[in-house]
C-alpha cells in the first residue's frame, strides 16, 4: 500500500508540472500572436493584389506547397504560411521590412526542439515609392 501512495503522488506531480508548462507556453504564444497580428494583416491586404503573380523558377526555393496552377504563385506561398501558422501554437508568423526588402515568414518549431527550427519566407522588394516590385517575389525554405 505505501507504494501505491508514492505512485499516485508521482503521477499527480507529473500532471501538475505538465499543466504548468502548457499554461506557460500558451500564455507566451498568445502574446506573440497579439503583438504581430496588426502588421501581418495589413501586409496581407496589400499582398492580395499579387496573389496570382507567378514566382520565377530561379526565385522559388520552397518545398511541399500545394500549387493552384502549373507554376507557384504568391498566393500559394501565402496560403502555405497561413496554414503552417495554424497548425501549432509554437509556430511564429512575422513580417519585417528592412531597407525596402520585406518578408512575410513563419517559423516552425516542434515542442521538443529548442533550436533547429525551419522557416519559410516570402520575400519581396519595394521601389522608391514604397510600391511592391512584382518581379521580386522569392520563396525560401530554411531548414
Amino acid at each position: 500500500m505505501p507504494y501505491l501512495k508514492v505512485i499516485i503522488g508521482v503521477q499527480a506531480g507529473v500532471l501538475i508540472g505538465g499543466l504548468a508548462v502548457w499554461a506557460g507556453t500558451y500564455s507566451n504564444s498568445t502574446d506573440l500572436i497579439t503583438a504581430s497580428a496588426q502588421p501581418v494583416s495589413e501586409q496581407l491586404a496589400l499582398l492580395q493584389c499579387y496573389s496570382h503573380m507567378p514566382i520565377q523558377a530561379e526565385y522559388y526555393n520552397c518545398s511541399d506547397i500545394h500549387l493552384t496552377g502549373l507554376k507557384p504563385t504568391v498566393g500559394d506561398v501565402i496560403a502555405s504560411i497561413m496554414s503552417a501558422n495554424l497548425t501549432s501554437v509554437s509556430n511564429r508568423q512575422s513580417f519585417d521590412c528592412i531597407d525596402n526588402v520585406c518578408s512575410l515568414s513563419v517559423t516552425d518549431c516542434k515542442p521538443w526542439q529548442s533550436n533547429e527550427c525551419s522557416t519559410r519566407f516570402l520575400k519581396y522588394e519595394l521601389d522608391k515609392d514604397q510600391q511592391i516590385k512584382p518581379d521580386s517575389f522569392n520563396c525560401i525554405d530554411v531548414p
